[in-house]
């Protein structure tokens, strides 16, 4: 940002203006979400950046994947429109085109098979126009992949901010960026149902500020009902670090004594695909542009990880509340394995990790 040279990402070289925003942060997130792109099914996939900014996103997912035949990059500011003009012209994409326009105007007049939205902030005032958008071309199924950069709001640091832009109790607790990406889904399947639109989750990814998703989105009443019966809430003890999930809350007091803190209504439902994982692997190796290290362990530990109970465990905040020492999660694998329970790291947390075992059986392998 702020520069007037340009860089290389991926297959991508993009020019960058001042004054048009471009984060090289994000350089991980656009990696991986342009490698699932490439293992979704369709051969032909209109897709529409609705907050391109320089480009760099939208131009990406076209020149690394076939299966991306017409791209539309938007953007309300002049700049930034102009720069993705020039992108599209750099890297010579054909059937690409660069609009000024807001995202909600342009989606009323011309469609597209896969919602890129990635704003500033929290994608939920978006989410409407894009549904509006699927149903008005009379979709039957479609593709949406959605930024939340304000992870604050959705891990609990600012209830009233979560009340009011997701309708959601939020849960700052060790497991708040996996509630955080279950309080979007959330949003989304709730205003997909509002367009009689059901969601599947194909790939979540949690990292540094933000949480972002890729959904599938179905037309039908069955598969907008099936959405809605998938949420539901947690509830968490602060003292004793038991959770547990259901459709509506059954208790008021933790077996400990403790009074039950209540996150939701949230997405109880899988967070990734386990045959959209697998696809993502097998096509890393022929992407030698990417970080292969660090997609290779992330997407591991997510294949690892997608069969496993919801709302992963911290050994630190564990033996905090024990008062003992840290513990390796090797060792405590090994502990668990031996009674026959499974385990596998998260992608949401160095020090995280999932099992099948009760809260107590952790405890007890702990000590």
């Amino acid at each position: 940002m702020g520069t007037k040279g340009g860089i290389k990402e991926g297959l991508a070289k993009i020019q960058m203006p001042a004054g048009v925003f471009f984060n090289p942060h994000m350089q991980l997130c656009r990696d991986i979400f342009s490698l699932s792109i490439g293992a979704l099914p369709e051969k032909k996939l209109s897709l529409c950046d609705c907050f391109a900014a320089s480009g760099a996103r939208g131009i990406r997912y076209k020149l690394e994947n076939k299966n991306i035949s017409k791209l539309s990059l938007v953007d309300w500011s002049l700049p930034a429109a102009d720069a993705c003009k020039k992108n599209i012209a750099l890297n010579k994409l054909k059937n690409s085109r660069a609009y000024k326009s807001r995202m909600e105007t342009f989606l009323a007049k011309r469609p597209s098979d896969f919602l890129e939205i990635d704003p500033f902030g929290t994608p939920a005032p978006y989410l409407h126009p894009a549904f509006a958008s699927f149903s008005n071309a009379y979709s039957k199924s479609a593709y949406l992949s959605a930024t939340a950069t304000d992870t604050a709001v959705l891990c609990g640091a600012h209830s009233d901010a979560c009340y009011k832009i997701y309708q959601c109790s939020p849960l700052n607790c060790e497991f708040c960026h996996e509630n955080a990406i279950r309080i979007l889904i959330s949003k989304i399947a709730r205003t997909a149902a509002d367009f009689e639109y059901g969601i599947s989750p194909l790939f979540s990814f949690s990292h540094r500020h933000y949480v972002k998703v890729l959904l599938r989105v179905q037309k039908g009443a069955a598969f907008a009902v099936s959405s809605i019966k998938t949420l539901g809430y947690v509830s968490y003890c602060p003292k004793c670090l038991y959770r547990e999930w259901a459709k509506f809350p059954t208790k008021k007091t933790c077996a400990c004594g403790t009074i039950l803190l209540h996150s939701g209504p949230m997405w109880l439902g899988p967070l990734w695909e386990k045959g959209h994982v697998q696809k993502m692997l097998q096509l890393l190796p022929a992407r030698p542009y990417l970080q292969q290290a660090q997609l290779q362990k992330i997407l591991c530990t997510v294949e690892s990880e997608l069969s496993l109970p919801p709302f992963y465990y911290d050994a630190h905040a564990l033996c905090k509340k024990l008062k003992i020492g840290a513990h390796s999660l090797e060792a405590l694998q090994n502990s668990l394995a031996q009674k026959g329970f499974c385990f596998s790291r998260t992608h949401f947390l160095p020090t995280g990790f999932r099992t099948d075992a009760p809260i107590e059986e952790i405890k007890k392998a702990l000590l």
